[in-house]
């Protein structure tokens, strides 16, 4: 029967609840027939429970709550039944409790002043869900590694008004510029399979994990990216090159049929979107044992196996096996005449390309500049092929340490260790009326460090403890030299020594600047 299709009254619940109970025909006791009556009625009211939380309309809802008060006893409650009910019946445990809590009082005589069950749920419901997405909005906005600042953009919004999410809850923002690499299918998925969520499902056990709702949380101030916005080297040349090849491909497409490549093709959705592009060529991601978080120990982190995203051309890496399961080669059509006519389409792009230049000194050097290149799409694809496993491991590694450094600030000795970040934050130039016998340097670099030290005891389920965060600004005319940078770490050994007698360890977060550290870049 379908049980969602209208309202119900308590007369048509129970002659649904019991339509389709059939009686045995032989001969048995009365203790007999008891029993598998009792059985019968359980098997159905289960069914029916499922059947009405299939589709969450108010009317279901408020069904589920008739059912529940025909069948919840106040003594449930009082014999810590509950979870013995949850299991026979398949009802919530916050329906459950509702029911008997509404019986109780009706049983007292308490029903004048007392809201329906409908009206109790609402309310609750739309408190909820507001707290829903105010948790959705907050973690788009600070964790999501799809969603960064628009550095292009300083402007910020004054207490702008914005609604968000179902409830159209407005918040005054005061939102930076943020673009995002992917699309919002992409952030729903990561934060549905984000950690954070998860110790809020533990803090907060009737939280709605809605895709639509979270979707809805989504900040007007997060634009989609232009492959222009990012400064990233290694994600703007593969991104770009991604971009144009699919408008190439897709233009033949129109021209000519293809059987072997239809919309739904994994080779024509990889080349989409580089989340896409990621999730076709490599396989499924797995749980790493050992990474969880302290607070929340029943999450298992979930990355791709290092053997499907490593770049053998890497020095430390050459001798690496690489996975045989997946790859690039295994989604791209074997015999296709629209990739065997690449060489017939004509593009443009930007490449990077050695460039000489002439120094102060008078002196020819060369850098590589971005230039607008114009070859065919055959030539763009052998450049994507050449340069697509580098940059699944650069990638890879962006999310891989980004997870080491929330279990290092979840991990660190509160005694022996304090976790530094450090960047240089801008550079501020001297004025003088004349420069040239100025006895100091013409320029002064600013040095910003957090310090994160002295963590509280950690709770499981309570979230991530609290640490204290100091900030430290150190100004110098020296540049960005690796003993500008070990000085800096000597001056805050030595503070944080005086407070901290068994310090031994500094755990040190920078972005790797290669002159900082006498090695070649992070990424």
């Amino acid at each position: 029967s379908d049980y969602s299709s209208s309202s119900f009254s308590s007369c048509e619940i129970a002659s649904k609840f019991c339509d389709e109970i059939v009686s045995n025909s032989k001969v048995r006791s009365v203790k007999q027939a008891d029993e598998d009556a009792n059985d019968s009625l359980l098997v159905q009211l289960r069914s029916v429970t499922e059947e009405l939380s299939k589709k969450g309309t108010d009317q279901n809802r408020h069904a589920i709550s008739i059912l529940a008060q025909a069948v919840c006893s106040p003594d449930i409650i009082e014999n810590n039944l509950v979870a013995a009910t949850i299991r026979l019946t398949g009802l919530k445990r916050n329906t459950v409790i509702d029911a008997c809590t509404s019986n109780a009082a009706r049983t007292k005589g308490n029903t004048s002043n007392m809201p329906s069950i409908s009206q109790q749920k609402s309310k609750r419901r739309r408190r909820s869900t507001v707290r829903d997405e105010a948790f959705y909005y907050e973690l788009i906005h600070e964790s999501c590694p799809l969603v960064e600042l628009d550095r292009s953009k300083k402007t910020r919004w004054k207490g702008k008004k914005v609604k968000i999410g179902r409830s159209n809850s407005e918040h005054n923002s005061t939102c930076m510029p943020h673009i995002r690499h992917g699309t919002k299918n992409d952030i729903v998925s990561w934060v549905l399979g984000s950690e954070e969520l998860n110790g809020h499902k533990q803090q907060h056990p009737d939280c709605s994990a809605s895709p639509l709702l979270i979707q809805s949380c989504i900040c007007d101030c997060i634009k989609e990216a232009k492959t222009g916005e990012c400064v990233c080297p290694v994600c703007y040349d593969f991104e770009h090159r991604l971009k144009i090849f699919n408008t190439g491909i897709s233009e033949l497409r129109e021209q000519r049929s293809c059987s072997c490549c239809p919309t739904d093709s994994i080779f024509v959705g990889a080349t989409k979107s580089p989340v896409a592009f990621k999730k076709a060529v490599c396989c499924e991601k797995a749980e790493f044992n050992g990474l969880q978080l302290p607070h929340n120990p029943g999450f298992t982190p979930k990355f791709t196996a290092f053997k499907c995203v490593v770049d053998c051309k890497l020095p430390p890496h050459k001798d690496a096996n690489i996975c045989n399961k997946c790859g690039l080669k295994g989604i791209v059509p074997r015999g296709c005449p629209i990739m065997e006519s690449l060489s017939s389409k004509a593009v443009s792009w930007n490449k990077r390309v050695e460039t000489p230049y002439k120094t102060k000194k008078d002196e020819w050097s060369t850098k590589t500049i971005l230039r607008e290149h114009n070859g065919l799409l055959s030539e763009l694809w052998d450049e994507i092929i050449g340069s697509q496993r580098h940059y699944l491991y650069h990638t890879w590694a962006i999310s891989y340490i980004r997870w080491q450094f929330k279990l290092d600030i979840a991990t660190f000795d509160p005694a022996k260790h304090i976790l530094v970040l450090v960047d240089f934050a801008s550079q501020f130039e001297m004025h003088a009326e004349v420069k040239g016998t100025c006895e100091i340097g013409q320029k002064c670099n600013e040095y910003v460090c957090l310090v994160l030290h002295s963590p509280e005891e950690t709770e499981i389920g309570s979230g991530a403890r609290k640490v204290t965060c100091d900030y430290v600004r150190i100004w110098s005319t020296a540049g960005t030299s690796a003993e500008f940078h070990h000085q800096a770490l000597r001056d805050i050994h030595a503070r944080y020594h005086m407070f901290l007698p068994l310090l031994e360890e500094i755990h040190v977060w920078s972005d790797g600047d290669s002159s900082t550290y006498k090695g070649s870049p992070n990424f």
